[in-house]
């Protein structure tokens, strides 16, 4: 019963850390899109865009 436990465990934590992985990943896609979309609005030497 132990055993079962600990590899139902494991495997969760394994699908958890699998998981939060893509959103990070999902969450950079955003960002790329939105930078690519808004580009021409950027001018050289801004430090900061509205």
């Amino acid at each position: 019963m132990t055993t079962k436990l600990n590899r139902l465990t494991n495997k969760y934590l394994a699908m958890n850390d699998e998981l939060l992985n893509n959103q990070s990943k999902e969450d950079l896609k955003n960002y790329a899109d939105l930078l690519s979309i808004n580009i021409y609005k950027i001018e050289k030497g801004m430090k900061k865009y509205r």
